[in-house]
């Protein structure tokens, strides 16, 4: 089922709530389009492999964002901080350096990818590239605090509350609460 930003919104201000049934189809849309990333993605890797690059390449696979699929009442990935969205995947595969099996506990930032490329090309961070970025060659990561603010949907929430007059306020209360994330780093071990 067709879900368009307009009806999402509704659902999520409580006007007119998805059914469950279209929420699941959402996520299985959704676990079709990682399936077909991860398909493209092997192809990739198999032409590499085919033209003799892939042994010494460095490859890294990561999303920029995951989605809220129905998890506290939201839908898509706009004006949330919650897991489901800060939680995506990332996989470097750098040969003698970072050849698979490690997990990381500790947070790891999409900004972290920038230092490790540079450092499996030989080429120095530059400065000011970003005060917490670090190389995933660090193991363990130190613990770092997040703290995460959506801020331009901040100042939406008034706008959003006048466009939609009829709308109980509990949803933009719980849009304020949503958009504002901290977490402590993980203890060590």
């Amino acid at each position: 089922a067709l879900v368009t930003d307009e009806r999402a919104s509704a659902h999520i201000h409580g006007i007119d709530p998805i059914d469950e049934g279209t929420i699941r189809d959402l996520g299985a849309a959704y676990d079709g389009a990682v399936r077909t990333a991860d398909r493209v993605t092997g192809e990739i890797l198999d032409l590499l492999g085919r033209q003799g690059l892939l042994g010494n390449a460095v490859v890294a696979v990561c999303g920029d964002h995951g989605e809220n699929l129905g998890e506290h009442g939201d839908l898509n990935h706009l004006m949330s901080v919650r897991e489901p969205v800060l939680h995506v995947p990332l996989v470097i595969r750098w040969p003698g350096r970072l050849e698979g099996g490690r997990v990381e506990d500790a947070e790891v930032r999409l900004q972290d990818v920038y230092p490790t490329l540079l450092a499996a090309a030989r080429v120095a961070m530059p400065a000011n590239c970003g005060k917490d970025a670090t190389s995933l060659l660090e193991s363990p990561l130190r613990p770092r605090t997040l703290v995460a603010e959506y801020g331009p949907a901040l100042g939406l929430i008034g706008k959003a509350g006048k466009a939609v007059p009829n709308a109980p306020r509990t949803p933009f209360d719980r849009y304020r609460e949503a958009l504002l994330a901290v977490r402590a780093p993980a203890s060590a071990p």
